[in-house]
């Protein structure tokens, strides 16, 4: 077990999970919806924007959405001409450099919010650069996060992460197709494949598949019944990184420092957490990791 990659991978779910809880609100308030707050949804809507939905078809690309904004493109050029043990390395660092900056910086639910005039005096004061700086560094964040938490979500729901649905569906899994929209609506519009199999099945005659599709479109982002889901998205982003299959005594110790352990979470000894770990396995239907 690589300790350093284990710590990290701590670090981000502490960070990841305050903005989980809201999100969740959100999405229980929204009717399992993203349900954005409309500066949000004016923001993300803008004409001219790449859809995020496009960074489900790489990985690797939500996971960097984060450093791209702590990283400057001439300093991308060297990262590749690097081998890939110390490209390895330099990812690592580079997470740790994310988890740690303002990126994820959960003080910032403490300060107190700027006014509307702070707000647009502050925006006055910038040059055209800064500017242009700033709104990249602002999308990269909201894409990062909306991403991350889809990727989870994915995994939580279906037991295959977004980009895995994604690829099935893209392979002509119609199943996986419906899976994916159902997490996140904007992958129907934001990639090419899924809007030309909509226009396929619009302009042929498909009422098997348009019909699964609408439920897709109206079910949740995430499964209402799937219980304490705050320990389950702990579990997906472990289980993604391959660290929920440890021994029992050290994963209670991750549970612990993360602040997931107590009778609200179902665990109170190692074999409460034994059981969780299977009731996750069983709702996800992702094998154990040898």
């Amino acid at each position: 077990m690589d300790k350093d990659s284990l710590t990290s991978t701590i670090q981000l779910i502490q960070n990841l999970l305050p903005d989980f809880e809201e999100f969740l609100s959100d999405i229980k308030l929204g009717h399992g919806f993203f349900n954005l707050s409309q500066p949000t949804i004016d923001m993300l809507s803008r004409e001219g924007l790449s859809p995020w939905a496009t960074f489900y078809e790489d990985p690797a690309k939500i996971k960097s959405l984060a450093l791209h904004a702590l990283v400057e493109p001439e300093e991308i050029s060297e990262i590749l001409n690097l081998s890939p043990d110390e490209q390895e390395l330099y990812k690592e660092e580079l997470k740790l450099e994310a988890i740690n900056s303002e990126l994820f910086d959960s003080s910032a639910d403490d300060m107190e919010p700027a006014t509307q005039e702070e707000l647009e005096e502050q925006w006055n004061s910038m040059t055209d650069a800064e500017k242009i700086d700033s709104e990249k560094s602002y999308y990269l964040l909201v894409y990062s996060f909306i991403t991350q938490m889809s990727y989870y979500l994915a995994i939580m729901s279906f037991g295959k992460s977004i980009c895995d649905l994604v690829q099935e569906a893209k392979g002509g899994c119609d199943k996986a197709f419906c899976k994916a929209v159902q997490v996140d609506k904007t992958i129907l519009t934001g990639i090419p494949y899924f809007r030309n199999r909509l226009l396929k099945a619009q302009l042929g005659s498909e009422p098997a598949f348009l019909h699964d599709l609408a439920l897709a479109i109206e079910g949740p982002s995430l499964r209402s019944k799937l219980s304490y889901p705050k320990l389950m998205f702990v579990f997906a982003i472990l289980d993604d990184e391959g660290f929920l299959d440890m021994p029992l005594d050290g994963l209670m110790d991750v549970c612990q420092e993360i602040g997931v352990y107590g009778r609200e979470f179902g665990i109170e000894d190692t074999e409460s957490l034994r059981k969780r770990r299977k009731y996750y396995r069983e709702q996800t239907g992702r094998q154990i990791q040898i």
